[in-house]
């Protein structure tokens, strides 16, 4: 029925309605205004799983109206809701014997032809369109969210951008960031990869900063090391709304855990060239940029103030062995799921043994800086 079913607002031709307990005087297609409206018609009387009584009915109508209109001609007792899927589809649910008791009700007016089904497709289409995009206004919805129907009109995608590119995101409460800094190989992007593998990626080349899949609720910044201008970074740490890159527009941040790996410490991602004109407000701003990671370098005696933000550095003893290595990737893993507070996955025997299980058994040996 979902697919059948669409939303009530807005005006259309192409209804499905549900009556409830019906009585004699619920029969509005026996008006003769009522059937001056229509083009087709069919109802039938049912009976559910949960053993109520109901008609079950779809309707084409010789004009778009609202759903006020069909309260005040039709019924006012009856659920409406516009109709998605084609007439046949319609047709063929509101006829099915499953639910329907044996001599009961069922009535049918007028007839569904081959020609009037493309033509009538073409107007659910556009309708099916027109009501997402009026339901953009108000609320932002991700490409997948939004029904095949309207994806497929011509000239809806240029229609979505459109009204999509000054959105902003939701104020993110609780977002939480996770700094990872490690040597290369020592599992940051795996443990990413392995528990978010659709999040959004932060793509920093010579042609700027962009995202992919940016509506995602976890977003990624891979082998950072000061590509993104230090202000803007601040914005991209904020909870507050905001809009992310994308090719040829913008798309509102809809993360609420957003990681960043390094390399490099946060004290060497904004190196000082000696040419800085206002070092103390640089200076204020590489504060601001620590509070929010959670990082506090050795030297500064100013005391974190916000939660937001959890730093993960393993501390080598001696040299940097493949042991060692392999010990730190099951300590990221370990301090992630810990760090978001989530139960460790179901091993899906992957490529290590053990799977997840493996990933969360941390030598002591292996323990953070402080």
């Amino acid at each position: 029925m979902a697919a059948v079913i669409g939303a009530r607002e807005g005006a259309a031709k192409r209804w499905c309605f549900t009556i409830n307990n019906p009585v004699d005087s619920d029969k509005f297609w026996e008006d003769a205004d009522a059937r001056e409206q229509l083009k087709y018609l069919v109802v039938q009387y049912e009976v559910g799983d949960n053993g109520t009584p109901h008609y079950q009915g779809f309707l084409i109508l010789k004009r778009r109206v609202r759903l006020t209109t069909l309260k005040r001609e039709f019924s006012e007792r009856a659920h409406w809701e516009k109709t998605r899927g084609t007439d046949q589809q319609a047709s063929d649910y509101c006829k099915k014997d499953a639910t329907h008791p044996p001599g009961t009700l069922r009535f049918e007016l007028g007839t569904i032809s081959s020609g009037a089904e493309k033509r009538l497709e073409r107007e659910a289409l556009e309708e099916a369109a027109i009501e997402e995009l009026e339901s953009l206004k108000k609320k932002f919805k991700k490409p997948q969210e939004i029904i095949a129907q309207a994806l497929m009109k011509p000239g809806f995608m240029a229609a979505y951008n459109a009204l999509t590119a000054d959105i902003l995101g939701p104020h993110r409460r609780n977002l939480k960031i996770i700094t990872m800094v490690s040597p290369p190989g020592c599992g940051k992007s795996y443990t990413i990869a392995k528990l978010f593998p659709k999040a959004a990626r932060c793509i920093m080349g010579n042609c700027g900063v962009w995202w992919q899949n940016p509506c995602e609720k976890v977003a990624v910044i891979e082998e950072f090391a000061g590509q993104i201008q230090l202000q803007r970074m601040l914005h991209l740490l904020d909870p507050y709304p905001l809009a992310l890159e994308v090719k040829g527009g913008m798309r509102p941040a809809m993360f609420e855990v957003l990681f960043i790996t390094s390399n490099s410490t946060p004290e060497e991602w904004y190196a000082n060239t000696g040419g800085d004109a206002q070092p103390q407000k640089r200076h204020d701003a590489l504060m601001a940029l620590y509070d929010r990671l959670g990082y506090k370098p050795a030297w500064s005696h100013q005391a974190l103030v916000r939660t937001c933000g959890t730093y993960l550095q393993p501390a080598f003893v001696g040299a940097i062995t493949p042991q060692a290595i392999e010990e730190a990737r099951k300590w990221f893993y370990a301090k992630v799921l810990d760090a978001l507070d989530m139960p460790e996955p179901v091993s899906d025997d992957d490529e290590e043994p053990g799977g997840a299980a493996a990933a969360c058994q941390v030598s002591t040996d292996l323990l953070p800086d402080v």
